[in-house]
């Protein structure tokens, strides 16, 4: 999907809290959290598709959002004019040139083609190719229709589809469910190439690694912001979850010190006053949560490297079409 010339008043919920900093000022990023943190619902803010209860956010005049459809109609589109059709500018501009030159219109021929050529519109064909080649179709599979494709290679068109637009920036929501070994590898090497902003959220962290320069990490309705790639989060959180556990484990002693002393005191009229001070200075305290542990799902990150060392599991299949 493309969304040339994006703006939104729409905005992240007023129930999440951040440090006052732009979320996407990053070139490349990584949502982490657990399944439920509200990752995706995030997305969609960013897209527009729902609204917030309150705040803001706005993106820099002119900017174009990319991400990628859930749903492919059964088209009897070829393969690569379905991929180009996401480029919605360029398809604009393609039509009124051809009705220009219906018209045999010279002055209005000669403007749109200066606007082809400032979004180098006669490349698209040959990127879209090689955007369906990395991503596991054949040549003959470019010319295929888009109803033979199977759910998981429609996906991968939808994916083409994202990746052949011109954006600014890119959402992308698990773009390696279903992709085999070698559509996983290209795609890593097509992102860390990518130009613009993206914001990424996957759960294999192998995949994350090379690419992303920062992790936003949610949890308990917080977004927490951690420089480097997913393995320099998990070190940092890990440092960081290690202080908290002491800080909380040093007040948890002091609690029941305090408690102790007024269970003790309490109905003790020499000392009750004291026992008194004891309660208000529980009341005042500002408790430590419990710290949590780092969760990362490791089964897509194991099987990826076993796959790189082996080299057998994740081989590439021939594209399945559907059953007619």
């Amino acid at each position: 999907m493309y969304s040339p010339r994006y703006k939104s008043d729409a905005a992240p919920a007023s129930c999440w809290t951040t440090p006052r900093r732009r979320l996407i000022q990053v070139r490349k990023s990584a949502w982490w959290g657990k399944n439920g943190c509200g990752k995706s619902t995030l997305l969609a803010l960013l897209k527009g598709e729902i609204a917030a209860d309150g705040g803001t956010h706005t993106f820099p005049t002119n900017w174009a959002l990319a991400w990628v459809n859930q749903e492919t109609p059964a088209l009897d589109v070829p393969a690569i004019e379905y991929v180009i059709d996401g480029d919605r500018e360029f398809r604009q501009l393609e039509a009124e040139l051809q009705l220009a030159n219906e018209k045999n219109d010279g002055h209005a021929i000669a403007t749109l083609h200066g606007k082809l050529d400032a979004i180098d519109a006669w490349t698209i064909r040959s990127r879209a190719a090689s955007l369906l080649h990395g991503l596991g179709f054949s040549n003959e599979q470019l010319q295929s229709p888009v109803r033979a494709f199977s759910g998981g290679w429609r996906m991968r068109l939808n994916l083409a589809q994202a990746l052949v637009c011109r954006s600014d920036l890119l959402l992308l929501d698990e773009p390696t469910n279903h992709l085999d070994l070698d559509a996983v590898i290209w795609l890593e090497r097509w992102l860390k190439g990518y130009p613009g902003t993206l914001v990424l959220i996957s759960h294999d962290r192998d995949f994350l690694d090379p690419i992303v320069d920062k992790i936003l990490h949610i949890e308990q309705e917080t977004i927490n912001e951690y420089t480097g790639n997913y393995s320099s989060f998990e070190r940092q959180r890990s440092t960081k979850l290690a202080q908290q556990q002491s800080l909380y484990q040093h007040q948890q002693e002091k609690v029941a010190h305090l408690q102790s002393y007024i269970d003790r005191f309490r109905a003790q009229a020499t000392k009750a006053k004291q026992a008194q001070s004891r309660i208000k200075m529980l009341e005042r305290m500002e408790l430590i949560a419990r710290p949590t542990s780092i969760t990362r799902s490791a089964s897509a990150s194991a099987s990826r490297k076993a796959c790189r060392t082996h080299c057998c599991a994740w081989r590439r299949s021939a594209p399945a079409t559907a059953k007619k």
